[in-house]
């Protein structure tokens, strides 16, 4: 088994266009982010991280992704690298790090992302706060980093 983490929305929004009246859950940060706007207090997220950081599949060695698959991270340091300049925009829009536990033949790795299905996925952990996952990745000082740019 695989471990595999994901950024998600905290919450699961009602949406008659999003996906024909059911509830949407697992959302990440590049599914209708523009229709996602200030629900439950937060805000639209904005993403600063260069895009050179974050690659497009085909670009990464991830040949046809199957249609269905969620994108994640191997480890911390993937996930660190991808949004390096996003966690309190993560945080202030809604989003949190799933960890999930996916069958190993499910996981297609790229460099710096890898695809997975979440009908295969077993949820593990939940992490309230990207920019807490950050900081405890690096260091505890990045906390007053954060601090002093509320």
């Amino acid at each position: 088994m695989a471990l595999v983490y994901r950024v998600e929305l905290k919450f699961s929004i009602l949406d008659e266009d999003f996906k024909k009246n059911w509830y949407s859950t697992n959302i990440g940060p590049y599914v209708g982010r523009l229709r996602i706007q200030n629900i439950g207090g937060y805000s639209v997220l904005n993403m600063q991280t260069s895009i050179e950081c974050q690659p497009e599949p085909e670009d990464d060695g991830m040949k046809q992704v199957p249609y269905g698959k969620v994108f994640g991270f191997a480890d911390i340091e993937q996930f660190c690298s991808w949004f390096k300049d996003d966690m309190a925009n993560l945080d202030w829009s809604g989003f949190a790090l799933a960890l999930y536990e996916v069958p190993d033949n499910d996981v297609m790795y790229g460099n710096s992302q890898l695809a997975f299905s979440l009908s295969t996925a077993k949820l593990i952990k939940y992490f309230e706060s990207c920019r807490d996952v950050y900081c405890d990745y690096f260091d505890e000082k990045c906390k007053v980093l954060f601090a002093s740019a509320i």
